[in-house]
């Protein structure tokens, strides 16, 4: 038992870890291209990972590790509500594919792909309302023009993302989603 702990709390640790560098380098040639906060970013295959390998908990903590941890580097912090709807909600979000993580790991690979299609579009649909919120309650932005302006990284991050959750779902070793 302690052995699975040690384990699940190691894989938190480096999967937040993976996110947070893929997060900060996606940042940096972001910056160009949105000016007022967001990127393209692969750091949602880290925590779609862990929702898979471990279900809710291990998407759901990976998510707010990866949250909280992001408002160091932040400029952009208005108050609480604002924080938690750009950085802690987002990244929790992404952790509810765990909603299907024992679907994934017993299909065979059209369904797991139709699985993680679906739950991936669904987390993606959540973070953009996250994001959508924060800026017309926060950042004085129209709705549309908030959906718009957010939903060009959200959806290249989620397009990106999900493609490389699919090859890397099929390519891990058969055991490793039900290693625990």
């Amino acid at each position: 038992m302690r052995k699975k702990q040690i384990l699940f709390i190691a894989e938190i640790g480096i999967f937040s870890a993976v996110a947070l560098v893929l997060d900060l380098v996606a940042g940096i040639y972001s910056e160009a291209i949105w000016p007022n906060g967001g990127s393209m970013t692969l750091a949602f295959v880290p925590i779609f990972i862990m929702g898979y390998k471990y279900g809710l908990k291990g998407g759901l903590i990976t998510g707010l590790v990866v949250g909280v941890i992001q408002l160091i580097w932040s400029k952009w912090l208005l108050n609480v509500p604002q924080v938690l709807l750009d950085y802690v909600l987002p990244n929790v979000v992404l952790g509810l594919v765990g909603i299907v993580s024992s679907k994934v790991k017993e299909s065979n690979v059209k369904a797991k792909i139709i699985y993680i299609t679906i739950s991936v579009i669904i987390v993606s649909i959540l973070r953009l309302a996250c994001f959508t919120a924060s800026g017309v309650l926060y950042w004085e932005t129209g709705f549309v023009a908030s959906i718009v302006y957010n939903g060009t990284f959200t959806g290249i991050s989620a397009g990106a993302s999900l493609i490389v959750t699919i090859l890397l779902m099929n390519l891990l070793p058969k055991d490793y989603l039900t290693n625990q």
